[in-house]
């Protein structure tokens, strides 16, 4: 519904991805669009634009939805990973660009993945992330016209550590050319955002978050293999059922 709700919402949650043997790909998952620029299967760097959804009068919290409405921004940054057999780490932080919110934001992961059986992959990580002042006080605070037009209280948000969170994700492809993944994670937000009245008062510190999404390829593995123009290309595709708030 909005980030901080208690309400609950379905969005479509779409991925695509197409990764060369030298460990290069690009890749679209949910609102995110990146691409890793350089050659291994150790280390990931690339730029990264994401889009997020605008918070209007579409929400179904009754004092939030008179505020004044925020527009859908776009993001631009990049990303550093490190894979080391099953572990892996990553690194992300992107800038508004859309005169949104004109804030930042970086997330730090870590996750493990474990094939359980064959044709099953467990993957577990966690994360955190940070917003500048831009970002809360966007998001989480209320100045005096908005107190005015909602009911709520004053409240100023700083920078700083946003949210902590958790993810499990469960791959199971026992077909050739099918298989689903579900995902299921919780985000706890801390701080300023949790203390805003937007969320302390009209909605929950705790946003929970699931999915099932159905993959397709062209052969056993997740990932088909291609060759073209001397080069091998490994496109994945997946559309799904519903996610989110």
């Amino acid at each position: 519904d909005y980030e901080g709700s208690e309400d609950y919402k379905g969005v479509p949650l779409l991925f695509a991805r197409a990764g060369w043997n030298s460990g290069r790909y690009v890749q679209f998952f949910a609102n995110t669009l990146k691409a890793n620029v350089i050659a291994g299967n150790t280390w990931s760097v690339g730029p990264l634009a994401r889009y997020r959804l605008k918070r209007d009068d579409d929400v179904d919290n009754n004092k939030v939805k008179r505020m004044r409405e925020i527009d859908e921004a776009i993001e631009l940054g990049g990303f550093i990973g490190y894979t080391m057999g099953s572990w892996h780490v990553s690194f992300i932080a992107a800038q508004d660009v859309s005169d949104s919110h004109d804030g930042m934001m970086a997330t730090l992961e870590a996750g493990y993945t474990m094939d359980l059986d064959e044709g099953v992959r467990l993957g577990i990580s966690v994360s955190t992330s940070y917003a500048d002042d831009d970002y809360m006080d966007t998001y989480f605070g209320v100045d005096a016209d908005n107190a005015n037009r909602s009911g709520l209280s004053q409240y100023g948000a700083d920078g700083g550590i946003k949210d902590f969170g958790t993810m499990v994700n469960l791959a199971y492809a026992p077909w050739q050319n099918w298989g689903v993944t579900g995902i299921l994670g919780v985000k706890w937000l801390v701080g300023d955002a949790a203390d805003s009245p937007v969320v302390d008062d009209e909605g929950s510190e705790t946003q929970l978050f699931s999915g099932v999404m159905a993959t397709y390829s062209n052969s056993p593995v997740l990932c088909q293999t291609l060759t073209k123009q001397g080069r091998s290309i490994k496109p994945c595709v997946g559309s799904t059922g519903r996610l989110f708030r």
